[in-house]
Parts: structure tokens; C-alpha cells; sequence
């Protein structure tokens, strides 16, 4: 498996940096894109000139648009112009997501806009095969075993909005992406020994942390075993 950052960027970047979004290619060609924000479709069809139906699946880890703000355009592109099996049969792409994850995705962010097709009431499923992922489970694609980590992004009043970052194990390594994190040591310990590669959130304002996302001069008080794994993004 390959795994290729298609943006580095937090949710204020500008196109030609990208949001966070990476996409991982198996053996065998499949594609799953790990999020779908807002930048994605700019340099998926416009740099790579990589048509939609190319997309097998698509894991989301959280509801902030730097994250989702494609899903509307996946959604539809492949609606509209889809990949077909050789029955002439519509093939939708995958969604992977914690369930409370994906409910909360339809009905507070992309329900406004997918709702309504010519002469249909739209859902969710109707897009895409839904692939609702139970806390603590796993699940597969091409080989690969995929479980959810849940991570501290922000604080909603009381309540921790839910966000997941993924460990991903193959028969080669152990990767752990976080997605969106604030610094959470205690609490990813585990993970970041698990793991043989780390992609970390990260950002880099001097003299300012937003308390939402790990901030560089923390991350360099890990241990160095931890460090020496790490790769920083966002």
C-alpha cells in the first residue's frame, strides 16, 4: 500500500497547500481517501486529473469542512456520473465512520444539500454503500486491518465532539494516522507504541496554540523513540 498526502494544510489553507486529506492506493490499485474536504476535488481532478469513479472508498474521521467539504461534490459526481459494474449496474463508493459519526454527518452537514435529487427524497445510502463502524471494531479493505482511535479535538460545551483518527495495520507495519488532535499524550501513548510510522496533526503558530490541534513545541517533549517515528502535518 501507498499512502499520498493530497494537502498539508489545516482548514485556513489555501488550495495550492491543501487540506489534510491523504490517499492510500493498494496493491492492487483500489483507492480510499482518509477524509474529503473542501480542497480535495481541486487537486484530485484538477492536479492529478483523476476522474471521481476512480474512489473504492472514503473514511470520515470528523465533521469540520476541511475534512468533509467534498463529500457533497464525491456525492453527486458519482450520482450523476457514475462507475459502473458489468451488468451496467451503479457501483457507489464506500463510507467508513464511526456510526454516531455518520449520522450526525448526514443530518447536520450534508443533508441540505443531498437531500434533494429531481422527483426523489435522498439519503445517505442512496450515495453511497454505508459502512458504519461499531466503537472498538475493526473492519477490512483490501487486506488491511483499519480500527478507529478516538481522539480529543474540541470540547462542545460538556461533550467531546466525536473525531477519529485510524491505525492501520498491513502485513508490513503499523501506522497510525490522528487525524485532528489536541496534545494528548497520556491518552495516544498507547497508539504511538503501537505504531511504526506516526502522521501527526500538528501546527506551527509562533507564540500562539490554539488548544485544538497538537502544537510543535509540545510535540517535541515526546520521547525520542516517539519522535523518531513521527511525521507532522496540518
Amino acid at each position: 500500500m501507498k499512502l499520498k498526502f493530497m494537502g498539508v494544510g489545516g482548514a485556513f489553507a489555501p488550495i495550492s497547500v491543501g487540506n489534510s486529506n491523504m490517499l492510500i492506493t493498494s496493491d492492487s490499485g483500489k483507492e480510499f481517501l482518509v477524509d474529503c474536504g473542501t480542497s480535495f476535488p481541486y487537486i484530485y481532478t484538477g492536479e492529478l486529473n483523476k476522474p471521481a469513479t476512480d474512489l473504492d472508498a472514503v473514511w470520515v474521521s470528523h465533521l469540520h469542512a476541511d475534512h468533509i467539504g467534498g463529500l457533497e461534490w464525491l456525492a453527486f459526481m458519482r450520482y450523476f456520473v457514475p462507475k459502473l459494474d458489468d451488468n451496467k449496474q451503479k457501483i457507489k463508493p464506500k463510507m467508513y465512520s464511526v456510526l454516531s459519526v455518520m449520522q450526525e454527518l448526514w443530518e447536520s452537514s450534508l443533508k441540505g444539500g443531498l437531500q434533494s435529487v429531481e422527483g426523489k427524497v435522498m439519503h445517505l445510502t442512496d450515495y453511497f454503500e454505508c459502512i458504519p463502524v461499531p466503537e472498538n471494531r475493526s473492519f477490512r479493505w483490501e487486506g488491511a486491518e483499519f480500527t478507529p482511535v478516538q481522539t480529543i479535538h474540541v470540547m462542545s460545551g460538556f461533550v467531546f465532539k466525536n473525531s477519529y483518527g485510524l491505525l492501520i495495520k498491513t502485513n508490513k507495519q503499523r501506522t497510525f494516522i490522528t487525524t485532528d488532535t489536541q496534545f494528548c499524550p497520556y491518552q495516544l501513548r498507547a497508539f504511538y507504541d503501537l505504531a511504526d510510522v506516526i502522521f501527526h496533526d500538528c501546527e506551527t503558530y509562533p507564540g500562539y496554540k490554539s488548544n485544538v490541534h497538537a502544537h510543535y513545541e509540545d510535540l517535541k517533549t515526546l520521547p525520542s523513540e516517539t519522535r523518531k517515528k513521527m511525521w507532522m502535518y496540518h
